[in-house]
């Protein structure tokens, strides 16, 4: 009797703490992999200085940059890995020059951050992407996008003069049903040269000889200006369509009625992932995991729960 009164215990006890065990060993293997890192995110947005964990943080990122009401569910998986990836890219960056380093919300880490309140279709993205991000010959990626394109993507090589293997041209067919696939805007003859005088100095340039004094040097292999002559002055695609808040640098411009306009294909840099397009994509069936690998090309998919060595590779 003793004897059956014991194994009746040791069973019971067993059954109590099984499912503790169990709990305790996920944890130990599931432990947040920042701890490998050494900092704090600071949220600094109500005048006091706040402590985030780092998923309060990526939700805040994808609440400030992107409508998640918009977005498919698996598009929406697909932002919620790069905006990780993206943001322990940059951590990793900041850290390297300066350990134990505080990270402020303000832009340092260079994504726009607001308060979430809490989200749910964003959390859960978070939750079912848990720990992943996107890695090319073992290290991260900086896995830049842009809101859509002109149906092709750029290479970073031509874009910007960094050769990034897996910034490279893809197709992004989906982006010429956005909305802002063409966009014009029309500048009178004054307009267009108080503009370019206020932004850029020393242009040697004309009102009245604006349509001779504006040339497109060079665009890239998809039609995107990447040099263009403003009197004297030699300047990237880019810079010239800030300054004149044009959607994209693939632009041409004419003379019409009286004024000059442009007209611009796409939105953005071209560069990485177009936002509409892998939306689309969702949309269309496609995963979040095949977006990703559509756009950023040669990649892989990784668990930094799995893989906390990614963190401390140079």
């Amino acid at each position: 009797m003793k004897n059956l009164i014991k194994k009746i215990s040791i069973f019971v006890l067993c059954v109590l703490l099984l499912p503790f065990i169990i709990s305790k060993f996920i944890d130990n293997n599931n432990s947040n992999y920042m701890e490998v890192l050494n900092f704090n995110i600071i949220d600094l947005s109500n005048g006091l200085e706040e402590k985030l964990n780092f998923n309060d943080y990526l939700s805040g990122i994808i609440s400030a940059t992107t409508s998640e009401e918009d977005l498919d569910y698996e598009a929406l998986k697909a932002y919620a890995i790069i905006s990780r990836t993206y943001a322990i890219h940059n951590i990793l960056l900041l850290l390297d020059s300066n350990p134990n380093k505080d990270i402020f919300t303000t832009l340092e880490i260079g994504l726009t951050y607001t308060k979430n309140i809490n989200n749910q279709k964003i959390l859960n993205a978070i939750n079912d992407t848990k720990g992943e991000v996107i890695i090319y010959d073992d290290s991260i990626i900086m896995p830049v996008f842009f809101n859509n394109g002109s149906g092709f993507t750029r290479n970073a090589i031509e874009a910007w003069g960094i050769d990034l293997p897996y910034l490279v041209g893809t197709t992004s067919k989906q982006d010429i049903s956005s909305s802002n696939y063409i966009h014009v805007s029309e500048y009178s003859y004054i307009e267009l040269f108080s503009k370019l005088n206020s932004y850029f100095i020393d242009t040697n340039i004309s009102e009245s000889s604006l349509m001779n004094d504006i040339i497109v040097v060079q665009r890239d292999s998809i039609g995107y200006v990447t040099e263009v002559q403003i009197g004297d002055m030699r300047i990237s695609g880019e810079e010239f369509s800030y300054a004149l808040e044009l959607n994209s640098s693939n632009f041409y411009f004419e003379e019409y009625n009286e004024k000059i306009r442009f007209i611009c294909t796409g939105m953005g840099h071209g560069v990485g992932l177009s936002i509409y397009g892998a939306n689309i994509m969702a949309k269309e069936g496609f995963k979040c995991h095949e977006i990703l690998h559509h756009y950023y090309k040669n990649t892989e998919i990784t668990n930094l729960y799995k893989n906390k060595n990614i963190l401390t590779k140079k």
